[in-house]
C-alpha cells in the first residue's frame, strides 16, 4: 500500500520524523470562498481518478501519523507541567459491590461485611496468582486497595483493627505476592507499569498522605525501577 502511495501524485512527507502524505493542487485561494469552492469543485472533478481506494489509505496513515504527534506532545505537556493525577485518565476500576459493604445504618459501620470484603477480595486475588493470572489480580487487587484506602480516614478504620481484620498487613501480604509471580515470570512492562499507575494514584488518598496507609506504597521506587528495567530490555 505504501509504496503504490508513493508512486502516485502524493506527495510523502514527514513531520517529527513521521510519515504522511498530501496532494498539491495547485488551486489558489481567492478572498471569495464561493469562487475557492468552485476552483475546488473544478479540479477534484477534473482529477476524479485519484481519488480511489488509495485515497482513503493516504488519509488513513495521515491521520494516524497526526495523532501520533499530538499524543507525544500530550505526554511533553504532562511531563513539563506536571499534571495532578486526579486530572488524569484513572487506571483503577471502583468495585460497587465493596463500596456497598462501606454503608452504614444508623451512622454505625457493620464491620463484619466489611471484614468479610477484605476476605472475599484477599481469597480472589489468590485465586487469580494461583492460575497466574497477574493482570486480573492486579486489577482487583488496586480495587480493593483503593476502596480500603478511601475509607480508612473517612470512617476511621484504624479503631477497628484486630488480628482477624488488618487491612494493612493483608494488602502488603498480596502486594509481595504479585510482586514475586512478576519477578518469577516474565510479563510484560505494561503489567508493572499498569501497577506502578495505581500506586501513584493511591498516594493521591487522605489515608496516605496522613496515616501512610496502605505501608506496601513505600515500594513505588522499586516498582518504577521494575518498570524500566523491563522497558530498558524490550527496547
Amino acid at each position: 500500500m505504501l509504496y503504490l502511495l508513493t508512486q502516485s501524485d502524493y506527495r510523502f512527507e514527514k513531520i517529527d520524523g513521521i510519515g504522511g502524505f498530501s496532494l498539491e493542487t495547485g488551486i489558489e485561494y481567492p478572498d471569495d470562498m464561493e469562487e475557492l469552492g468552485r476552483k475546488a469543485h473544478e479540479f477534484f472533478t477534473l482529477h476524479s481518478s485519484l481519488f480511489t481506494s488509495l485515497t482513503a489509505a493516504a488519509v488513513e496513515v495521515w491521520q494516524g501519523a497526526r495523532l501520533l504527534i499530538w499524543r507525544k506532545y500530550l505526554q511533553r505537556y504532562v511531563l513539563l507541567h506536571k499534571v495532578p493525577v486526579i486530572d488524569q485518565p484513572s487506571v483503577i476500576t471502583v468495585d460497587s459491590k465493596q463500596e456497598d459493604a462501606f454503608a452504614k445504618t444508623d451512622g454505625k459501620s457493620d464491620m463484619t461485611k466489611i471484614a468479610a470484603v477484605l476476605n472475599d477480595a484477599k481469597e480472589i486475588i489468590k485465586n487469580h496468582l494461583a492460575k497466574e493470572e497477574i493482570a486480573y489480580a492486579i486489577l482487583r487487587f488496586l480495587s480493593t486497595s483503593l476502596v480500603f484506602s478511601s475509607h480508612f480516614a473517612e470512617d476511621e478504620l484504624y479503631n477497628y483493627i484486630t488480628d482477624s481484620f488488618h487491612p494493612d498487613n493483608t494488602l502488603s501480604e498480596l502486594f509481595h505476592e504479585i510482586v514475586g509471580k512478576i519477578t518469577q515470570m516474565d510479563h510484560s512492562s505494561s503489567i508493572v507499569s499498569h501497577l506502578h499507575k495505581g500506586m501513584v494514584e493511591l498516594q493521591e488518598q487522605d489515608s496516605w498522605i496522613y496515616f501512610k496507609f496502605p505501608s506496601y506504597l513505600k515500594q513505588i521506587q522499586a516498582i518504577d525501577k521494575m518498570v524500566k528495567n523491563k522497558e530498558g530490555i524490550k527496547n
